[in-house]
């Protein structure tokens, strides 16, 4: 019997992307940055495909004003080596309960597809899924997902994201979508038998 994909968002789902950024953004402000500085940049550096820190490390220097960014760029490298502590505690746990003959659990993440590694990788959830399960896209899930599976193809596609899941379930109208919600990730690792689809 052939296994069904399960796909996985990382951020929001499996990482908390929101802590981790505070983090990261923390670094710039040791540096002087207004929030409205680096809400600014970030926002400059996502136009072209945001590849990190570093990117927007080198956009406040050139563009608003110069500092020690070697010291800011070792920081954020040191951050993005080791993000263990920003892994969801149940993140885990619930991959380790998928049961693989059934399930072929694939993790999908958007954003720029180096920064995204770096992410994955520093958070030690890649080594779960495996370096060749995992997709890293800067276009919409649904557009990457063409790229790879016919649009009659049933899967499984977790995500927190209302918008992301309809344009999802717009493209595969067999694709069992999943929105998650906060608390017990462990309960979708049998996704075929839980109450909560959109």
């Amino acid at each position: 019997m052939e296994r069904i994909k399960y796909f996985i968002d990382f951020d929001d789902v499996l990482f908390d992307r929101k802590r981790f950024t505070s983090k990261l953004f923390s670094i710039l402000k040791k540096n002087g940055f207004s929030d409205d500085e680096i809400e600014s940049s970030y926002r400059a550096v996502y136009q072209d495909g945001y590849e990190g820190i570093a990117a927007q490390i080198d956009y406040l220097n050139e563009y608003v004003r110069s500092f020690d960014i070697n010291s800011a760029n070792l920081e954020a490298i040191r951050l993005l080596t080791n993000l263990k502590d920003y892994v969801y505690d149940e993140a885990k746990p619930f991959l380790q309960k998928i049961d693989r003959s059934f399930y072929f659990p694939v993790l999908i993440t958007v954003g720029g597809v180096g920064f995204q590694r770096a992410k994955v990788q520093g958070s030690g959830i890649e080594e779960i899924f495996g370096s060749n399960n995992c997709i890293y896209t800067f276009e919409d899930k649904d557009i990457a997902l063409l790229r790879c599976l016919p649009e009659t193809e049933k899967f499984v596609f977790l995500d927190d994201k209302i918008r992301t899941l309809e344009k999802v379930s717009k493209t595969f109208p067999n694709a069992i979508v999943i929105k998650t919600k906060d608390g017990d990730l462990l309960k979708y690792s049998d996704p075929l038998n839980i109450e909560y689809r959109i």
